[in-house]
């Protein structure tokens, strides 16, 4: 796979305004044109309407807007608006005036952006113009430097850089500022626009807005209502967002507040004329129940359902002035609909009765104990004895380490089970007869299942695996397969890992990036903490947190520019995306691409699919990793060139290398091909023989095979060498005068 950070850089200017941009009674006065530098902040996605939401929207001033087939404001010439033939929708006039409204800027904006029809069905409540299923990210909160003006002027810094300047002491603003501010960041345009959101008027008086925080949670929640009057169906989204740690709430707040995006046009909304018009972009605080909440709370996690109507919100800290700072490992659900908190109690399987059959025909009922028993590891016929609703359910439950800073992920086909990973705790250690509080991070996995709301910890198959950490952010790709985490830190070591989690395969494994020279936004992101991570179909998007350098301990009594920039933090600027459906050179058009890497079509193969399979090649994409293609080429006997020709190894042949070759080149012979196995054709002239016809036979093999037993000769390269008294080619005469003549040397030599 070509894991590929791009990095879309955040432009500054000048000009930047002060933090104090947001507040709880009043709107924007300076609008932004781009975010803060922040850590801490929450993030979602969504998308604008889709085409299936615009069957509120018909074209022309006088078609309702809301058409449908009983409308007859909607039809002309007796045709629907929905019928795209010739005289139907098309024929339908365009809305009058012109598209553009007023901007943010201006103090009428929202909720008088427009004064127009075209520009009703042109802009949302924010006066941006919205596009058809567009991916936006939409970025809350968070903690920054504070910027400050100086004599009429800017005086923009990061600390690391203010510590080291000639600045007097009263020009120095080295600390932190908590965000209110809203920012939309269009994804594929790489635009980011500022929120300045509407008040709703029936519920407020004036603008509302939750109070300036940050290491709050936030999810995504989508209500599709049948509105009445006028009896229109009606997609609203909205972000919800739970606590965080506030000035304003002296410590952590246990507020539950709701923006709704304006993720349409503004015709898209039903105006009702006895009522004020709900067009979206509008806070609203929707739950401050301290009996019923997870309370004044903060570093926690949330998630909505895969219904997207309900919420879950896991452990945190729970902290006011009064008490310690408590962790938590309690799970809480909202209902939207019921605007309602409830705190999900573990329902754990205390045994589980299983009939065993015996040898003789009977059977006996035996309880099997199980710490995690999970419904899908019991057998057909076992009984579960579920915990009673009142009985304590921690002394029978195993459940997660209270925690902090963890990641909480939606998982599953079909997607039950919420994936619990990571965080951070405090635990008491004694030394010496010495107390001493102690930060423990943490590396485990846990599932919760929303059917039977049981906790399950995870022990994962791989060897190699993340180690324990905190502030990191994990997010799935694949409800039903992957996970990919990035960055956090322990201790003084601060992580620009990304890991992969596969749910099949139950394992992790790093991912190493690559760096592109060719493409000259392909960056690799710095090692960051308390970013956020969020998936969109164009990718998994990155953005905020900071960085620093570890401490340098054999310089810590050192001072001057050089130790002070070591023990510095850095604040993340910009965007980085790792699009997973970006491949390089789109495979070429020969292929599809999904998560970095190409898939490619029969004939092709390679990491673009520019190349031509040879013939007998294998290639496949293993869906259980993001390992790239693999492929067998040439019968694994040679060497694919690309052009769909093979270069074959040494002692292989034919056009897919799987004939093997004749030995030798058959000493010279001639060498018939055939599959498996070619065979060479010996000169029989010559007396050749063997496997490769190296070995050339004498006549008669020197006629080893003589009645007496004896050897006559010995064969060399075809040629015999006669033993006494026998001669000839193949030493099979017999010679009376040798023999003569060996008896008169034998008589000499008695002599």
């Amino acid at each position: 796979m070509s894991f590929q950070w791009l990095k879309y850089d955040m432009n500054y200017i000048d000009e930047y305004p002060d933090v104090y941009c947001q507040s709880t009674t009043a709107p924007c006065d300076f609008i932004p044109q781009t975010p803060h530098k922040k850590r801490g902040h929450s993030a979602i996605v969504f998308k604008s309407y889709s085409v299936e939401d615009m069957h509120n929207l018909c074209p022309g001033d006088q078609c309702g807007p809301y058409c449908n087939y009983t409308d007859p404001s909607c039809v002309i010439n007796g045709l629907n608006p929905t019928d795209g033939t010739a005289g139907g929708r098309g024929d339908l006039p365009t809305p009058s005036g012109a598209t553009t409204g007023l901007n943010i800027s201006n103090t009428n904006c929202p909720d008088q952006c427009c004064t127009t029809e075209n520009c009703y069905r042109t802009l949302n409540n924010n006066g941006n113009q919205v596009e058809n299923s567009e991916e936006i990210m939409l970025v809350f909160g968070g903690a920054t430097y504070r910027e400050k003006t100086f004599n009429g002027g800017l005086l923009f810094n990061t600390c690391e850089e203010e510590s080291l300047d000639s600045k007097p002491d009263d020009r120095k603003s080295c600390s932190e500022e908590i965000l209110n501010e809203l920012w939309m960041y269009y994804i594929v345009k790489n635009e980011w626009v500022f929120v300045k959101p509407d008040y709703h008027k029936i519920d407020y008086s004036s603008w509302t807005a939750p109070s300036a925080r940050y290491a709050h949670a936030a999810t995504y929640i989508e209500i599709t209502l049948l509105e009445a009057p006028p009896n229109v169906i009606v997609k609203r989204k909205y972000m919800y967002i739970y606590g965080g740690f506030s000035y304003d709430c002296a410590t952590a707040c246990e507020d539950l507040w709701r923006y709704e995006i304006p993720f349409a046009v503004q015709r898209y909304y039903p105006n009702y004329s006895s009522s004020w018009w709900n067009r979206g972009n509008h806070w609203k605080l929707v739950k401050e129940d301290p009996d019923n909440s997870p309370g004044k709370r903060w570093n926690h996690a949330m998630v909505s359902d895969y219904a997207l109507e309900n919420i879950y919100l896991f452990g945190g800290i729970v902290s006011d002035l009064d008490k310690e700072n408590v962790y938590k490992n309690d799970m809480w659900k909202y209902y939207t609909v019921s605007d309602k908190w409830e705190q999900i109690i573990p329902f754990g399987i205390n045994s589980i009765s299983r009939r065993v059959h015996l040898w003789d025909g009977t059977f006996k009922d035996r309880s099997v104990l199980d710490e995690t028993p999970d419904k899908f590891y019991t057998k057909d016929g076992d009984v579960l004895n579920y915990l009673p609703s009142n009985t304590d359910s921690s002394n029978y439950v195993k459940l997660p380490e209270v925690r902090a800073g963890h990641s909480m992920n939606l998982i599953g086909n079909p997607p039950y089970y919420i994936l619990i990973s990571g965080g951070f705790n405090v635990v008491t250690e004694t030394s010496s007869g010495t107390s001493y509080i102690v930060r423990k991070n943490l590396d485990d996995l846990w599932s919760f299942s929303l059917f039977s709301n049981k906790w399950h910890q995870v022990y994962v198959n791989s060897q190699t695996n993340p180690i324990a950490r905190e502030g990191n952010r994990m997010i799935t790709v694949n409800l039903e397969r992957l996970a990919i985490m990035f960055g956090g830190f322990q201790s003084d070591t601060i992580y620009d890992e990304a890991w992969y989690y596969n749910l099949f395969t139950n394992m992790w494994q790093k991912l190493e990036p690559e760096v592109d020279s060719s493409v000259s936004n392909s960056v690799n992101p710095p090692p960051l903490t308390g970013h956020s991570l969020v998936s969109s179909d164009y990718g998994v998007i990155l953005y905020g947190g900071r960085t620093w350098y570890s401490t340098n301990m054999s310089r810590i009594g050192t001072g001057g520019a050089s130790a002070t920039t070591e023990r510095s933090t850095k604040y993340n600027l910009d965007v980085y995306i790792f699009p997973l459906l970006n491949c390089k050179n789109d495979c070429n058009g020969r292929g599809t691409c999904s998560f970095g890497r190409c898939t490619c079509s029969g004939q092709y193969y390679g990491s673009e699919c520019q190349y031509v399979k040879c013939p007998n090649s294998l290639c496949f994409v293993d869906i259980d990793t993001v390992d790239p293609q693999e492929c067998y080429h040439c019968s694994m006997h040679g060497t694919c060139l690309g052009n769909g020709t093979c270069q074959c190894d040494s002692g292989y042949t034919g056009d897919d290398c799987s004939i093997k070759d004749c030995i030798s080149s058959c000493s010279g012979n001639t060498c018939q091909e055939a599959s498996p196995i070619s065979q060479c054709i010996c000169e029989e002239s010559e007396h050749r023989g063997a496997d490769d016809c190296s070995f050339k036979f004498c006549l008669n093999n020197c006629d080893s095979s003589n009645p007496d037993g004896g050897d006559h000769g010995t064969c060399t390269n075809g040629e015999c060498t006669c033993i006494s008294p026998y001669v000839g080619v193949d030493c099979s005469i017999y010679s009376y005068d040798a023999s003569i003549q060996g008896g008169f040397e034998s008589a000499k030599e008695i002599t």
